[in-house]
């Protein structure tokens, strides 16, 4: 018979507020490392990608998808590759698309 409790945590955003979490190891593994070392960071490469997914369904949403894509741009310094459902976006659109990429 388990004795363990449950808690609900409910996330509204990514601040910690500092809820504290007990835990218990399962047997077998009382000596694993519950928490990974921060040394053990990958440093990104040159060659890391990152995809962005859209559907733009209209001018408005268009116009918005255009200011996402120029503000990722702007602000990442890895690439950034844009994945776009072209029968759903206007000839205007598929325009500037082509200008924004070069």
């Amino acid at each position: 018979k388990s004795t363990a409790t449950t808690k609900k945590i409910v996330m509204k955003d990514f601040v910690n507020h500092g809820e504290f979490l007990l835990v218990k190891r399962n047997p077998g593994f009382e000596n694993a490392e519950l928490y990974s070392n921060t040394d053990d960071i990958v440093q990104s490469s040159e060659d890391d990608v990152i995809h962005v997914f859209s559907l733009a369904t209209g001018h408005t949403y268009e116009r918005l998808l255009k200011i996402m894509m120029l503000s990722v741009t702007k602000r990442t310094s890895s690439r950034v590759k844009f994945w776009l459902f072209e029968n759903f976006l206007s000839p205007n659109f598929k325009a500037s698309a082509v200008a924004m990429a070069e």
